[in-house]
């Protein structure tokens, strides 16, 4: 009787976001039912419902926002692209005080999380690094090795040998039998 008056609930179509995400994770949770089966319980899609139980993952105080409709769920799914909690409410803030559409604050949320990605090392810092790499290769294998970058995905090592000896000591490291 419980379910049947939460899918009843559901069904109803003056749920704000937050009520309907509530309402799925409450089915989930007292009847141990996949996200699959609420969907056809509710007769709306799995994505529907996954979706909305993501607005579940917002900090508290923004899901209250959604809650009193000061955000709508496409406001809410562009602060939830954003990782960072600090930067989900920065987010929030522009929304509710510029009266950002969805479109710019996704557009906001895309800018705010392309400057957390690290940026590529500069070339020098790769220099740096190869020379770095070049010598631990020397010292691990014994002989001196050359490290040759052609352009950003290939290149050439070279190890240069003076001796016999120091041929045999390379095939010894590589594990090659000398016939």
């Amino acid at each position: 009787a419980m379910e049947i008056t939460i899918v009843e609930n559901l069904q109803r179509a003056d749920l704000n976001p937050m009520e309907e995400a509530r309402a799925f994770k409450s089915l989930m949770d007292q009847f141990t039912l996949s996200q699959e089966e609420v969907s056809t319980r509710v007769g709306k899609k799995r994505s529907t419902v996954a979706n909305s139980l993501r607005l579940l993952q917002l900090p508290l105080d923004v899901q209250e926002d959604l809650f009193e409709g000061r955000l709508t769920a496409g406001h809410a799914r562009a602060i939830l692209s954003i990782p960072e909690p600090q930067k989900q409410r920065n987010l929030r803030n522009l929304i509710v005080t510029k009266g950002l559409s969805v479109r710019e604050a996704e557009a906001t949320a895309k800018r705010l999380t392309a400057e957390n990605k690290p940026k590529p090392p500069k070339s020098e810092t790769i220099e740096v690094q190869m020379r770095n790499l070049q010598e631990e290769m020397s010292m691990k294998i014994g002989l001196q090795v050359y490290i040759r970058p052609v352009n950003n995905s290939t290149g050439k090592v070279e190890i240069q040998y003076q001796s016999l000896d120091d041929f045999e000591t390379l095939c010894d490291f590589i594990g090659i039998e000398k016939s």
